[in-house]
């Protein structure tokens, strides 16, 4: 089998190609846009690396569970509404510290909110809590200020502050 031969004209460019090797004059003038096209595609290999192991973490990761419907749906819109303009005004004359027959004792604030503590009487007996923590059942301790703590009680907010004493001074120590 015998190749065809074209024309030399057709198949050689060498006629339109500089027949001198490249001059180091002329590579340093390209060597700024040399060195952006290296970047960018280091960068652009840099981004598919990082895209890949985000991919792999996305797919490693378990799915999110469905969460439940609500056993009442007529109260869950109810419920939901229920604190958006401020929670219910506490009766007249009682103190949230009355109503839930609860005692500030003492607040331990740290740099980070979740490591603080208050010590809160519950039925006369004195006990720690960090927020998160169930004071009684149907209280959650919120949050822990320097003379207050923020309770949530049947889905409304309580603040309970130190009881005041009659005559006594509130001093403020800090470590």
């Amino acid at each position: 089998m015998q190749r065809a031969r074209l024309p030399e004209s057709a198949c050689c460019m060498s006629r339109h190609l500089p027949s001198s090797s490249v001059s180091p004059r002329s590579l340093a003038g390209h060597a700024p846009a040399v060195l952006c096209v290296l970047l960018l595609a280091l960068l652009s290999a840099s981004l598919a690396s990082q895209t890949r192991s985000l991919r792999r973490e996305l797919a490693e990761l378990p799915a999110a569970a469905a969460p439940a419907p609500p056993a009442n749906p007529s109260a869950a819109p109810r419920a939901a509404l229920a604190g958006l303009f401020g929670g219910a005004p506490s009766p007249r004359g009682a103190t949230a510290g009355e109503r839930l027959q609860l005692r500030l004792l003492a607040c331990f604030l740290a740099r980070r909110e979740d490591r603080s503590a208050a010590l809160i009487a519950v039925a006369g007996r004195s006990q720690r809590f960090l927020p998160g923590a169930e004071v009684r059942p149907g209280t959650v301790l919120l949050a822990v200020h320097r003379d207050h703590v923020v309770l949530r009680d049947q889905g409304y907010e309580e603040r309970l502050y130190f009881p005041k004493a009659e005559g006594a001074e509130t001093i403020h120590a800090t470590l």
